[in-house]
């Protein structure tokens, strides 16, 4: 089911080395706005200071519904050009734990194509959270060398 925000709803999340646990960066979402099937989500990073602030399409977030086995490309686009391309596959669902909580998760397995090069990703999408609660990021071996997980939370109705 695609999913719906309020503003306000936030969540926090830690990207770190797979390994050795240690924390390359931190950083909140915070949805400062919504309208006719649209979601501004601000970025700011560990000491406060704004990264991003994008407006996302609700529907290009994924190709809502998501059940196992489905599969579609989505153009990846920069400044209004399509510069790339992510295949993403349905893999099936699962028990994520995290810093958050324990959710259940659809997991995605992403590969990108663009002008730095080709790669991968897996990640867990939780309804529950309206977000991804896990992403790892690939080596070419198909190896994790970098996660993203969901630290802390907060959103309408839940």
């Amino acid at each position: 089911m695609q999913p719906s925000f309020t503003v306000g709803d936030t969540w926090e999340y830690r990207n770190y080395q797979i390994g050795t646990g240690a924390v390359n960066r931190t950083w909140v979402e915070v949805v400062t706005q919504t309208g006719d099937g649209f979601v501004r989500i601000r970025r700011t990073d560990s000491t406060g200071q704004p990264a991003s602030e994008e407006n996302i399409t609700v529907s290009d977030i994924y190709n809502w519904p998501l059940f196992v086995g489905k599969t579609w490309t989505q153009p990846i686009a920069r400044s209004g050009n399509t510069v790339g391309r992510m295949d993403i596959v349905v893999e099936g669902w699962e028990s994520v734990s995290t810093a958050a909580g324990t959710f259940e998760a659809v997991r995605l397995k992403n590969a990108f194509e663009i002008p730095e090069g080709a790669f991968r990703q897996v990640v867990w999408y939780a309804p529950a959270v309206r977000h991804i609660v896990r992403l790892y990021y690939l080596d070419k071996a198909g190896v994790p060398e970098q996660g993203t997980e969901l630290t802390r939370f907060a959103v309408h109705g839940r």
